[in-house]
């Protein structure tokens, strides 16, 4: 019996040595920066005294950053309906015509936006829509209308920011779609064909359930990545107009350059946010739970 444990495991120790590295840089960058930092939440950064929840309770009351928290749920789902509709869509649609288009140039153009970072994109779409002259409103203007500010007026804050991540995220998201539209079992869409079965029953009661695992990796993504939203609200509306625009994370960003900022409340922020994704990604995955495919 213990020849037999030694044997299994005698390549255990060389297993853990090149585990090692990783498990050390982890460590250093993230584990120990994240307790420092949960630590410091509960303290005066300037004094260093223990303050309690002193810092939360003051963030909690801080409406500029919790209806930057409400905004940014409301913008989550609204990307992810959005996006996991529009991405399944094309994606379908790629599958169907894929034998009468040249499929890689197609799934190459439309991954390219999500090679971008925020920034640039952000910057390629206000040249897009630029009050003096951008390309939206020199056809607006031809009309004989006057030219829109897409970044104060009305509703235009929030497409702006909209437009640009779905944009950005499209790509990917669509290919992910792809992916799992190619592994669903040939055998049952060929017997729904014989059966008579029409697009949306194959849809519904075979392709849908088929991808599940790709649905609750695409939730998770959207989710996590969208509740981070930063680079796009801060270069296409700078949190603007009057504040309507702000993300938690642009918010903490501005808080963390302000002198005249309790520097304990941006770190108490920061735990908020990074907790509330945990939370939400928990949620995502009891509700959805992940199952293998109908092919095993």
């Amino acid at each position: 019996m213990r020849l037999k444990f030694k044997y299994k495991n005698r390549y255990a120790l060389t297993g853990y040595l090149m585990l090692l590295p990783a498990f050390i840089m982890l460590t250093i960058f993230v584990t120990v920066p994240l307790f420092m930092a949960v630590g410091n939440s509960f303290r005066n950064a300037d004094t260093g005294a223990f303050e309690g929840f002193n810092n939360y309770i003051f963030i909690f009351q801080t409406d500029l950053f919790m209806n930057a928290f409400g905004r940014v749920l409301i913008f989550t789902v609204i990307v992810t309906i959005i996006m996991i509709l529009v991405s399944f869509a094309f994606s379908y649609f790629i599958l169907l015509v894929a034998h009468k288009l040249p499929g890689n140039i197609v799934k190459s153009f439309i991954y390219i936006p999500f090679m971008i970072s925020g920034i640039i994109l952000s910057i390629i779409y206000l040249y897009m829509v630029d009050y003096r002259g951008g390309f939206l409103n020199s056809i607006i203007m031809t009309t004989g209308n006057s030219p829109v500010n897409f970044a104060t007026e009305g509703f235009w804050p929030y497409v702006t920011i909209l437009l640009p991540l779905l944009w950005q995220g499209f790509g990917y998201y669509c290919l992910v779609m792809y992916a799992g539209l190619l592994g669903v079992p040939q055998q049952q869409l060929e017997a729904a064909k014989i059966d008579g079965a029409g697009t949306f029953t194959v849809i519904w009661r075979i392709i849908l359930p088929a991808m599940r695992n790709y649905f609750v990796l695409i939730v998770v993504a959207l989710v996590t990545f969208n509740l981070q939203m930063f680079e796009i609200p801060f270069m296409t509306t700078g949190g603007g107009p009057t504040h309507r625009t702000y993300t938690p994370v642009l918010y903490l960003f501005m808080a963390f350059g302000n002198p005249n900022q309790q520097q304990g409340t941006v770190l108490a922020g920061a735990i908020l946010v990074m907790a509330l994704i945990v939370t939400v990604n928990v949620i995502v995955f009891r509700l959805v739970q992940s199952k293998k495919s109908m092919d095993d």
